[in-house]
């Protein structure tokens, strides 16, 4: 997720305006002891209410490749026959990238000569080049910040010193040095196509990939709330989540579990907060989930080749290696107001003492997953 290349594709969201129109009502408290809540929640770039993503957390990195479909190192060439791999270990934490990685690519030349070609890469190491964080060129969240009001930051590519040696037949191995970056599979879900490229041109690989994990923690995503108490309570307020992800980008699937809070609400009996857990998916296009993201956001299709956002920005353009998706989410979750709350807080609610919200949620991101609409519905309970 460079935010200049996602304010140029941001969702428009029939849904949004009717989160609007929802928090238009009053502040009237809840009486009896067990009442239904349904509600809508979205944040994320105009026209939905700030700001979806808020920060992207910690971030670990795991990613390995066998399957190379292309390879040109100076005047060597490999195809998709050649002995290939690559391995990449890396955290993200704040606006900073550091890792490793690393390639091996046993082959032979146009004269049948047996060739060996090893790279090390230091990310987060060397000069930071224009336009990048250290170790990365990045995604800033939240969206559309730039500078300083960038809290966090998703890498498109790793950075970092790459250290080449080349050994033809029995040579004598020869290095050299330069900077590299790596495509982070995010960009390319499902195991496709991903690129590792010399800043200079002189090493280009293209492969995919058999695991690509991302662990996030401490992501935080906020929204405007809005919905109905009971027969005719209106709800509003402040939706928020505060999340660890576990996501396996080879299945396109998530496991998610975190805390969910909604504040500055009226009626000011639904201040609670909680836990959460549930899964997630990237929809792929013509699939059921696909076909609810393009409901939510109209206009805005579920998948999309970004190869040429990848040009725009002068990084590594491959074919077929940038594509743009959503995400959908769904689950469960359990919050208490007071003292009561799992997730902690001071006690907000009103005389009518603590009050239990349990329900269930189902969230739609638009591409890229910056941006959502979610609904759900709850059992609101005072004892």
């Amino acid at each position: 997720m460079s935010h200049s290349m996602n304010s140029k594709r941001a969702a428009q969201s029939a849904m949004a305006s009717v989160v609007v129109l929802v928090l238009l009502g009053g502040n009237a408290a809840f009486a009896s002891s067990s009442q239904t809540l349904q509600f809508q929640s979205a944040g994320g770039p105009a026209p939905l209410p700030p700001v979806g993503v808020a920060d992207s957390g910690d971030q670990k990195y795991n990613v390995h490749g066998t399957g190379l479909a292309y390879a040109q190192v100076g005047t060597l060439a490999f195809g998709p026959g050649t002995k290939f791999e690559y391995t990449l270990t890396a955290e993200v934490k704040e606006l900073a990238a550091k890792g490793s990685a690393s390639f091996t690519i046993q082959g032979t030349t146009s004269d049948n000569k047996k060739v060996t070609v090893k790279g090390e890469v230091d990310i987060g190491s060397g000069p930071t080049l224009p336009g990048t964080l250290p170790g990365m060129v990045p995604e800033g969240i939240p969206v559309g910040c730039s500078g300083s009001a960038c809290t966090s930051a998703i890498p498109v590519f790793f950075v970092g010193a790459l250290t080449l040696t080349t050994t033809i037949a029995d040579s004598k191995p020869v290095k050299t040095t330069g900077t590299m970056f790596l495509e982070s599979p995010y960009f390319n879900p499902w195991g496709g196509l991903i690129s590792l490229a010399a800043t200079d041109g002189s090493v280009v690989i293209a492969t995919t990939y058999d695991k690509g994990t991302i662990e996030w923690t401490g992501t935080s995503v906020n929204g405007a709330i809005g919905g109905l108490l009971g027969a005719s309570t209106l709800v509003y307020g402040t939706f928020s989540l505060l999340s660890h992800e576990s996501e396996n980008l080879v299945a396109g699937t998530a496991s998610d579990d975190g805390t969910m809070t909604f504040s500055n609400m009226s009626p000011i009996s639904l201040n609670v907060a909680g836990k959460y857990s549930g899964t997630s998916l990237i929809p792929k296009a013509g699939s059921p989930e696909c076909a609810l993201e393009t409901s939510a956001f109209p206009g805005n299709p579920c998948t999309v080749d970004c190869v040429a956002m990848f040009a725009a920005f002068f990084l590594p353009a491959l074919p077929g290696t940038c594509l743009s998706t959503g995400f959908q989410s769904s689950g469960h979750f359990s919050l208490k107001s007071g003292n009561d709350q799992q997730a902690g807080g001071n006690d907000q609610g009103d005389n009518n003492g603590h009050v239990t919200v349990d329900g269930k949620y189902s969230t739609t991101w638009a591409q890229p997953a910056l941006g959502f609409v979610s609904s759900g519905s709850a059992t609101v309970s005072t004892k």
